[in-house]
């Protein structure tokens, strides 16, 4: 399964998803001739799970979560996230992934070349190889054998954890 440009990102979904062996690239995330704020290729708005098994998102942009944007748990296993971007018209939050206050698990997955910018000069870049907010009591991230590098943000170049759950 490919997916070259696309308006509104590749995938809108408030139901689980699975992707196996699938690439996703230069998903621009745009709706309605301006930038969309919610994840560049991939964007699970619902409870989802959001599973990805052997996967390559690249070039891919939005203001949160470059590649993927998800308020519900996701597994990725296999998966390389590259040169996504986020920030382009608001702040830049995850430039691969945002993870939002749900159960998040990575394995054997790399996160490089990523970033989140910054179009107003403000400082507030966050998460360039990706974002999560483990606010609530059962949300945790759980990276596995996973390599990040060459992302970049002005706070969390690789990764940015905010909220009361640590990394596992």
């Amino acid at each position: 399964m490919t997916f070259v440009g696309g308006r509104g990102g590749a995938i809108w979904s408030e139901n689980p998803t699975t992707l196996n062996n699938v690439t996703m690239t230069g998903n621009g995330g745009t709706e309605f001739g301006s930038v969309a704020d919610f994840g560049g290729a991939i964007a699970i708005e619902g409870d989802g799970p959001l599973v990805i098994s052997t996967g390559t998102l690249s070039g891919n942009s939005a203001n949160r979560g470059g590649a993927v944007y998800t308020v519900g748990d996701s597994t990725w296993t296999s998966v390389t996230c590259s040169n996504n971007t986020a920030g382009i018209g608001d702040r830049g939050l995850g430039g691969c992934f945002y993870n939002s206050s749900a159960d998040m698990t990575m394995t054997t997955s790399t996160v490089t070349g990523n970033e989140a910018l910054d179009p107003f000069n403000d400082g507030d870049s966050q998460g360039g190889g990706g974002w999560n907010l483990g606010s609530s009591s059962d949300a945790t991230l759980t990276l596995n054998k996973c390599t990040f590098h060459d992302n970049s943000a002005e706070v969390g170049g690789g990764l940015y954890n905010e909220g009361s759950e640590p990394l596992n």
